[in-house]
């Protein structure tokens, strides 16, 4: 019988993206994984053994009694409070874990945590004299830290930020190192995109049903294992995506990408948390779509675990401007992302999901909110809440469908759908492809104005849009 401590951070999300810049945000989510991470905290503790199980932002440590967790909580939360200021960490304390009983002891642990996070909440933020110069990148007084790039003091919270970057390129850099030759990532948003008025997208890729499979793990060998496997395999599906990418990006139609990644041979795309069955990144936004389909693909193919099966996930992608807010990129992907797993809860046979948005405004609202405004006639939904694998190739055939067409005719047709389907459907009885009626119909009606919006965010291969192998 073991104390055990389970450490976790609060609002990854928020500490992650509480910035809009891409460095900020590459070394906050390194800071996450760094803290959890079992050597680090061997090393920083000056521990000659550590046990327990680590990943997915949180670790579960194991000691041999209770005045010896209680030791670490004292002297772990000291080092993370002076070296990682606006960090918030929750440790939650079972002074009897029973191994023998491991799901039982595992489930008290976490309603222990949870419990905590319920009835507390740490004041992180410093509260301001309203006298001090404020860090640009936060809501935290300036130090003598100085931002060369921004030319203004910064916060020391931004500052080991930054700091961080580099370790988090290096990291990704080597995991990557198989497939990444001569191309590498940057901490600069303006290397990945043109400037603040193109595109980026952000993405989010999660599992499908994770939760219930860690409910079934009877034994800690069972825990570590799958942990393992889980990593592993969204390892392997990333460098498989790059490799990928990499090998397409001479082919893609879209010219302007090339030539913005050959100067220094900077991807026009990179992971920020690759974290337990969680994977976000940023990229060039007319690669966001398919940097997730292959990804989530890529990860299908994967088999793990005893019973050899594969890891199913969904994902959400927003296309949004340059200049828009990471935090609002990011929870719109987050609930496009759930959107996508409905689809999977609704129909067993649909194993994999995707979902995306496309906006060039500010975003002022949820994804509901921008969905009614921006894709919605009257009360008819013109979206597709979701796409399985198959209507996700639908989609394809429907923008190629689209390409027959002249661009003005497609402008004049993603009006029209949003004024009245009787003139859409005499406009494409006489101007347009017949391909895109049945029997008087208009085909795919709900997909059709994100096949429009698309075919400027998903790369050509050849002449047409190929399903991603």
């Amino acid at each position: 019988m073991k104390a055990a401590v389970l450490v976790d951070i609060a609002g990854k999300q928020n500490y992650i993206f509480s910035s809009n810049k891409l460095r900020d945000i590459a070394g906050a989510s390194e800071i996450i994984r760094r803290v959890t991470d079992k050597d680090y905290i061997k090393e920083k503790m000056s521990l000659d053994k550590i046990d327990g199980n680590f990943g997915g932002g949180n670790a579960l440590i194991f000691f041999d009694n209770e005045k010896e967790a209680k030791e670490f909580i004292n002297r772990y939360s000291k080092f993370l409070l002076k070296n990682y200021p606006s960090l918030v960490v929750y440790f939650g304390l079972n002074p009897v874990f029973e191994e023998s009983n491991f799901k039982e002891s595992n489930s008290k642990t976490h309603q222990i945590l949870e419990d905590i996070k319920n009835s507390f909440y740490p004041l992180s933020q410093g509260l301001s004299l309203g006298l001090e110069e404020l860090c640009p990148n936060s809501d935290f007084p300036a130090t003598g830290k100085f931002d060369e790039l921004r030319n203004s003091h910064i916060s020391k919270a931004t500052y080991i930020k930054q700091k961080m970057a580099d370790d988090s390129n290096k990291n990704f850099s080597k995991l990557l190192s198989e497939v990444l030759g001569d191309y590498k990532f940057s901490t600069e948003l303006d290397k990945i995109i043109h400037n603040d008025k193109s595109f980026i997208a952000v993405g989010h890729i999660d599992a499908n049903d994770l939760g219930k499979k860690v409910k079934n793990l009877k034994t800690r060998d069972d825990y570590k294992e799958f942990s393992k496997n889980i990593d592993n395999g969204m390892q392997i599906a990333l460098k498989e995506t790059v490799r990928k990418l990499i090998e397409n990006l001479d082919k893609f139609s879209f010219a302007d990408i090339k030539n913005l990644e050959i100067k220094d041979k900077i991807l026009p795309f990179r992971p920020i948390v690759l974290s337990g069955d969680d994977f976000t990144f940023v990229s060039e936004g007319r690669l966001g779509v398919w940097i997730a389909k292959t990804f989530i693909n890529e990860l299908s193919r994967i088999k793990f675990g005893k019973e050899n099966e594969p890891l199913y996930a969904s994902g959400g992608v927003a296309i949004v401007k340059g200049k828009t807010p990471f935090f609002r990129a990011y929870e719109i992907a987050e609930e496009l992302a759930t959107s996508a797993k409905k689809i999977t809860r609704k129909d067993e046979k649909i194993k994999t999901s995707l979902d995306f948005i496309i906006t060039s405004s500010n975003i002022l609202g949820d994804l509901d909110f921008l969905r009614e405004k921006y894709y919605t006639r009257n009360d008819t939904k013109l979206f597709n809440e979701g796409f399985s694998d198959d209507d996700f190739n639908k989609l394809l055939n429907l923008m190629n469908d689209l390409k027959q067409i002249s661009k003005t005719k497609i402008m004049k047709l993603r009006d029209l759908l949003l004024q009245s389907r009787e003139n859409t459907q005499k406009y494409l009885e006489i101007y347009c492809d017949s391909k895109l009626l049945n029997n008087g119909e208009i085909e795919n009606e709900k997909m059709l104005l994100e096949a429009i919006e698309l075919l400027n965010f998903y790369p050509l291969l050849g002449e047409k849009y190929d399903k991603i192998s």
